[in-house]
Parts: structure tokens; C-alpha cells; sequence
């Protein structure tokens, strides 16, 4: 049996640096940690940045596995769709017809911000994707669309959080079980998590043919990784949301540092540590 107090205390060494944290770890179906790993109150409701992107892979593939839609649709990408930051579609020429399935993995593999505004308006926009969130039970909300100058819903992190409201509104929990749902309908989905090319924090130190299926999220100091991780059999979740007063999109950011300590340590733990990079970890 897994060790949660050492669990606990692991996580609390490595993230002592950052503002809020929400770390869940589980191993198959038992949670191991689930909040603050210190004991302390912990927000609920974070800058989502990137990571509501799982809650609109999750919309689509549900409607796929319906019937309402398939994978070989055709989408078109405009001028309209545009936005700057994370992504390459911000540098094709515009307008460009993709399938969906292809528009899904640039979404989720390389965050693509543009493609994320064109699934937005596949599925009907932001207030319908965000009805379709309350159907689901979900709290989580996407506020407006990526880059765009929209007025947002009128719906905020928590305040004691020190980043600015983002385009989203993540529930650190929700985002695993939408992960987890969207995995579970659809064998392309899970690949397209399996293709997150962003490395930086729960991935850092794996080896690189270690299969780890994860969205990341990065917006002012929120800082966010989430997936899940299958061995023999076993599954393992990790999912570690923070916010700190630290910006710059950094390789070596506390949050990434931290959250990738504290996987490595995780593995190791349990005894999973052969799935280590052995040439960076552990580090000195």
C-alpha cells in the first residue's frame, strides 16, 4: 500500500514555492491525494488557461461516438477563428479545411489557440458549449474565446488566486474526470492526449517512449498539468494545478520544476522509477 503521509510530504517539499496548488494523484481507483498536499484550504476554481481545451475534446467526442458527428467532417479554419499565442495555425494561410479529427489533435496536442476557437464554433459556441458543461455536471466554464476581445461571462477564478481571470474557468478534479470520459469513448482521443508535445512539467523527467497521455495549461501564473499513465496494468493519475506571481513562460518555471519533482518522486515511490529517464534524473 501506498504511503500517502510520505505522498503528502513529497508533494509539500517540492510546490512550497508556489502561491496555491491542487495536486490528485490516483492509482487505479484509489485516490491517494486530493487538494493541498499540506492540509491547507485549497481554491476550487483556478485560471483554466489551456486545460478547458479537454472539456471541448470531451463535447466532440461524445458527439461523435452519437453519431451526431464524424471524425471525417470537414472544418474550415478562418480568419475569424484567429488567435495569437500557443499553436501553428496563426501562421497558415487562412482559410484552410481540416477533418475534425485533425482540428481535435491540434487542439489538445500542441494547444493550438486557433483551432480551439474554431471547435468552440463547431460546437456552437461559448454558451453552448458552456450548457453543455452544466449538463455534464460540470462547473467548469469557458469564458470567451482564445485571444479575442469579447466580453467574458461574468464568471471568475477564485479572488485569493493571484493570476487575472484567463478564457477559462478550471475545477482541478473535473478536468481529470473529462480527461478520463473522452479517453475512455474513443481510441483517437486517447491518442491525441498521448501527442501533448509540451514536455515542461509532469513529463519532464520521463523516458522519452514512456506513453503519457496529458494536457498542459499556461496563463499569467497559472501553471497546470494533468493525465494519466498506464503500467502493467495499473493506472496512475496525476494532476497538479498552481498559480504563483511568477510569468514568464519558462522551461525551468517554479510550477514546472515542481511538478516534475514531484512525478519523478512519485514513480519512484511506487517502484515505477524504470520509467525514468535515466540520463536526468534523479537530478543533483
Amino acid at each position: 500500500m501506498t504511503d500517502r503521509a510520505t505522498l503528502a510530504t513529497i508533494w509539500t517539499e517540492e510546490t512550497a514555492a508556489l502561491a496555491a496548488r491542487h495536486v490528485i494523484i490516483e492509482l487505479d481507483a484509489a485516490r491517494l491525494l486530493d487538494g493541498d498536499p499540506s492540509g491547507q484550504p485549497v481554491p476550487t476554481r483556478f485560471s483554466g488557461a489551456s486545460m478547458i481545451k479537454t472539456f471541448l475534446a470531451l463535447i466532440a467526442t461524445k458527439e461523435v461516438a452519437a453519431g451526431q458527428r464524424s471524425w471525417d467532417d470537414e472544418v474550415t479554419v478562418t480568419e475569424d477563428n484567429f488567435s495569437a499565442g500557443d499553436g501553428v495555425l496563426n501562421a497558415w494561410r487562412l482559410p484552410a479545411t481540416m477533418s475534425l479529427a485533425n482540428l481535435q489533435q491540434l487542439m489538445i496536442g500542441l494547444s493550438d489557440n486557433t483551432a480551439t476557437n474554431t471547435m468552440t464554433d463547431v460546437l456552437g459556441g461559448v454558451a453552448a458549449v458552456n450548457a453543455r458543461l452544466a449538463q455534464n455536471g460540470f462547473d467548469s466554464r469557458l469564458r470567451r474565446h482564445c485571444g479575442q476581445r469579447e466580453t467574458p461571462i461574468d464568471e471568475v477564478p477564485d479572488p485569493a488566486l493571484p493570476s487575472p481571470p484567463g478564457f477559462s474557468i478550471v475545477v482541478p478534479g473535473e478536468h481529470l474526470t473529462a480527461m478520463r470520459r473522452a479517453m475512455e469513448l474513443d481510441e483517437l482521443t486517447r491518442r491525441h492526449f498521448e501527442s501533448q508535445e509540451d514536455r515542461r512539467s509532469l513529463a519532464r523527467f520521463l523516458d522519452e517512449d514512456v506513453i503519457f497521455a496529458h494536457k498542459t495549461g499556461t496563463s499569467e501564473g497559472a501553471r497546470h498539468d494533468a493525465g494519466i499513465l498506464v503500467r502493467n496494468g495499473q493506472t496512475l493519475a496525476v494532476s497538479m494545478f498552481s498559480d504563483s506571481t511568477v510569468h514568464p513562460e519558462s522551461a525551468d518555471h517554479p510550477a514546472c520544476v515542481a511538478a516534475a519533482r514531484g512525478m519523478a518522486r512519485t514513480l519512484e515511490l511506487l517502484g515505477w522509477q524504470d520509467l525514468l529517464a535515466g540520463d536526468f534524473w534523479p537530478v543533483d
